[in-house]
């Protein structure tokens, strides 16, 4: 089962919220070029990944606008065709985005019977691996997207991220979910909206000695679940008393194992990654 996300620079999310939302509340359109990176085995849940990042942002000119009102926008698609034009020749993939000014947080009927077609003129265009991203976006900032990668079959975005001064995620269920005991109290202070996102997110940790071993047994303790550790060393006498999670029984030991060790008898879930081999703790 291939999943698939999108992450937003912040410019273009500006762009976007203040193009898209207008204060006449009646819908807006326009198209983001993508860049994607192939993952064929996430290294947590091993299903192939496809992940979208914006480029450029192209608007859906007025005159190209056939009707507009708070429920529909339609537009003639020279617009889109030119679109396709400029992803073909940078390699990107076209993302269509429109606003739905009453707050529906979901694909209409008539999005449902559109974007297919809009699709097959993307691979009559572009090919027939072309694929098309789709995604609304609401009065309150918020997103749901999906990848139509046949005129049958559509992905829905597992994560839309935006990313500039700070890090705004949006998935399906975001708030709803209800954190383990060990997190009660950081729950009453930020909500649990906070438990959740670290939960979503992937940390990568680079060099696994003094400080990378602190900041690894640190993170599942804020609430990250999945990380990732990088260090070819060895666990040696003069690290124990640097390398946190380490004995003595540990010397010739990888250092990444031997964390890997300590993160998973926590017990607080976590899956943790390194050299090819996934722990994970229940």
């Amino acid at each position: 089962m291939i999943t698939a996300s999108l992450t937003l620079l912040e410019q273009h999310f500006d762009y976007l919220r203040k193009n898209l939302i207008r204060s006449d509340g009646v819908e807006r359109a326009a198209y983001v070029l993508c860049g994607e990176a192939h993952i064929e085995s996430e290294p947590w849940d091993g299903q192939p990944h496809r992940k979208f990042v914006s480029h450029e942002i192209l608007s859906v000119p007025e005159e190209d606008i056939v009707s507009c009102s708070s429920t529909h926008i339609t537009w003639t698609t020279d617009s889109l065709v030119k679109a396709l034009k400029l992803a073909q020749n940078k390699k990107l993939t076209v993302a269509i985005f429109h606003s739905h000014p009453k707050g529906m947080a979901g694909f209409s009927a008539q999005d449902d019977a559109n974007e297919p077609d809009l699709l097959e003129l993307a691979q009559n265009r572009n090919g027939l691996n072309t694929q098309l991203l789709s995604v609304i976006l609401t009065p309150d900032g918020g997103f749901i997207g999906r990848l139509w990668i046949s005129q049958q079959i559509c992905i829905p975005l597992r994560m839309i991220r935006i990313i500039g001064s700070s890090i705004d995620l949006h998935y399906p269920e975001r708030g709803r979910g209800v954190s383990t005991p060990a997190f009660h109290r950081q729950a009453l202070a930020f909500g649990e909206a906070l438990n959740q996102d670290l939960s979503m997110l992937r940390v990568g940790v680079v060099g696994c000695g003094g400080t990378g071993s602190a900041i690894a047994m640190l993170l599942p303790k804020l609430g990250f679940r999945n990380i990732a550790l990088f260090d070819k060393d060895i666990v040696e006498e003069t690290n124990l008393n640097r390398l946190y999670g380490a004995c003595q029984k540990d010397i010739g030991h990888p250092k990444v194992e031997v964390i890997a060790r300590s993160l998973t008898e926590l017990g607080l879930g976590m899956k943790v990654k390194c050299d090819s081999l996934i722990s994970e703790s229940r």
